[in-house]
């Protein structure tokens, strides 16, 4: 959403989205109750006693701001009110407001107990911990657990972030997180990847010659080893290149 949103009409007038991503539980074959967790009971496991687990701060990396979404969506989903409280709330400072049907989340000064919950600035730190044993579970993103060799769980797409067709149902959550000093509100959204060609490329025939190779075979390989699924084919928006159009499925 960010080039059509900062570069069309001005710097751009087609776009191409190619690949997306999914929020995941990553953990260990030494994480407790790694036997036993499930897309049906993972907040149930996360809320045991001696469960340690973790996100990235929300007020420094993507992967933060969008991990309160997926806990809060689990709400509606589980039916079960008090998810969020359970597991965010009361080993941190971070709260939810509700109006008119959305949710936010209040993340400036998240305050994470650090024995149940732990909050780092990068999730590839988290990373580390889940593979020393330091925690038994982390957020990550999909690709990040499959380029680390970390066991993950899939949860269902309704609040994963990874399908447009829940687009209107991951916008009813929101994180506000500290800015400077002030804040910044960021919407619950699908986790999907774009690429253009500028119209001030000094090379746009090379540009649209990688985008021809990102968007086919060779790019899907790539894009599927290294744990994001291609969107096959990749949709087009715009004024799509006549050598791309084999290649999309140009929307209205």
């Amino acid at each position: 959403y960010l080039i059509p949103e900062m570069m069309v009409p001005d710097d751009a007038d087609w776009y191409l989205t190619f690949a997306k991503n999914r929020m995941v539980l990553t953990y260990s074959n030494e994480s407790k109750y790694a036997d036993e967790i499930t897309a049906e009971n993972w907040y149930e496991i996360l809320d045991r006693d001696g469960v340690r687990w973790g996100f990235s701060d929300p007020n420094s990396d993507p992967c933060g701001y969008r991990t309160p979404m997926v806990i809060q969506l689990a709400e509606a989903y589980y039916e079960d009110d008090q998810i969020f409280e359970t597991l965010v709330s009361e080993h941190s400072e971070i709260t939810v407001t509700e109006a008119d049907g959305v949710y936010t989340i209040h993340t400036a000064d998240p305050k994470p107990d650090s024995t149940t919950l732990t909050i780092r600035p990068k999730s590839v730190e988290l990373v580390q911990m889940v593979q020393a044993g330091g925690l038994d579970y982390a957020w990550e993103y999909r690709s990040v657990a499959v380029q680390n060799d970390l066991q993950f769980l899939e949860l269902p797409e309704e609040i994963d972030l990874s399908s447009v067709a829940f687009a209107e149902t991951y916008a009813t959550v929101q994180t506000e997180t500290k800015k400077g000093d002030g804040t910044a509100v960021y919407v619950g959204s699908p986790i999907v990847y774009g690429v253009t060609v500028p119209k001030i490329a000094e090379h746009p025939d090379l540009g649209i010659a990688f985008v021809e190779m990102l968007i086919g075979a060779t790019g899907q390989e790539i894009l599927t080893a290294d744990g994001q699924p291609p969107i096959v084919p990749a949709d087009g928006y715009g004024s799509v290149p006549e050598d791309l159009k084999p290649l999309v499925a140009v929307q209205a």
